[in-house]
């Protein structure tokens, strides 16, 4: 008589992939099927963004405001500089030198309440963020609500700091207005053009507030658009979808899982030893795996056990012997059987090598 030889059934197993939202928000699309195949990074779903989309475009408008404020106070500089070249040998009024001081004086100040309050807006928005992070947390008592309270408070705090700063920056616009309503009137005073102008200061110092002001906007607008990224769900890594967790509409949090991708080729191979097994391999043992789809295949792989599980569970249906009686068994994990090139889910078979078992 030849060898005892024993021979088990499992299927071929994939690595899972979970693909969750990485900010809190509402599903507005699941744009994949389920079993679809998909690329890595390729869109697999998206969050509502229509606030995220009103603040951009906000932020967008605010900083073509300042480039075309910027442009002008730049046109500005340069007609004065041309009259002064043209009016260098005249002895300029002490007095329209006084109104031109305070005229950069009150521009210099609005530039700052300007660059103030939109630093303060930006800092609203990144507690607000958190906030809209931490406060669901706290309501299932995930995380400390004294701490949700303090955002809330440094949130308040904040937008009174900029509702503040706004009402500085009008008043002082309104003071430059009327100072320069004043220069306007002394100038039409004299019949011919005054007599000297003070020395402007250089033309990149004079539009320097301005620079600062769309430097922190374009920043604003950098992580805003971070931030809309985000609503972008990729896939991590090539696959196929095997699983929809997650509807339209749905509410999610911070880590909560959408969707389960698997790999499109298995790389291990689940096997369930049956309780009435009378010598079952153990850790690290190689065994031969072929597949099996109507008969078995010439091409075999061999393989280690990697994992066993110390408990008994319930075989998958697939692979009891009776489809009416349960069986169970000791789940193990095989691996690697990458050269057989096996889809996830197939059915293959698992041998002993010759000579495991006694004659």
């Amino acid at each position: 008589d030849g060898p005892t030889t024993s021979a088990y059934f499992g299927l071929a197993h994939s690595v899972e992939l979970r693909v969750s939202s990485p900010v809190d928000g509402e599903l507005a699309r699941v744009l994949v099927d389920l079993y679809q195949t998909v690329g890595a990074g390729e869109p697999v779903a998206m969050l509502n963004s229509a606030d995220l989309d009103a603040r951009i475009e906000t932020a967008r408008a605010e900083l073509g405001r300042l480039g075309a404020e910027m442009d002008a106070q730049r046109a500005t500089i340069l007609v004065d500089e041309e009259l002064a070249a043209s009016t260098a040998s005249l002895e300029f009024p002490a007095e329209l030198r006084a109104f031109h001081a305070d005229e950069a004086a009150l521009e210099l100040n609005i530039l700052e309440a300007r660059l103030d309050r939109a630093t303060s807006e930006l800092e609203a928005d990144r507690i607000e963020v958190r906030l809209g992070r931490i406060q669901p947390l706290a309501e299932d008592d995930l995380a400390p609500r004294s701490l949700a309270d303090d955002l809330t408070r440094l949130l308040g705090q904040e937008r009174q700091r900029s509702d503040d700063l706004r009402l500085i920056e009008a008043s002082l616009e309104a003071e430059l207005e009327r100072a320069r309503g004043r220069r306007q009137a002394l100038m039409s005073s004299y019949s011919g053009p005054p007599s000297t102008l003070p020395g402007d200061p250089l033309l990149d110092a004079r539009l320097g507030g301005w620079s600062a002001a769309m430097l922190v906007q374009r920043r604003r607008l950098d992580e805003l658009a971070l931030l809309r990224d985000a609503h972008v769900l990729r896939a991590p890594a090539a696959g196929r979808v095997a699983s929809l967790l997650a509807s339209h509409g749905e509410h999610l949090l911070a880590g909560d899982p959408v969707l389960v991708l698997v790999e499109p080729e298995a790389h291990e191979v689940a096997l369930w030893i049956p309780e009435a097994t009378p010598v079952a391999p153990g850790l690290g043992d190689r065994l031969l795996v072929s597949r099996w789809v109507d008969a078995p295949s010439a091409d075999t792989a061999e393989c280690i056990v990697q994992s066993m599980s110390p408990r008994w569970e319930l075989m998958p249906e697939r692979l009891w012997r009776n489809a009416r009686v349960a069986e169970y068994g000791r789940a193990c994990l095989l691996g690697p059987v990458t050269a057989l090139q096996l889809v996830p889910g197939e059915r293959v078979r698992i041998d002993l090598p010759p000579g495991s078992l006694p004659e």
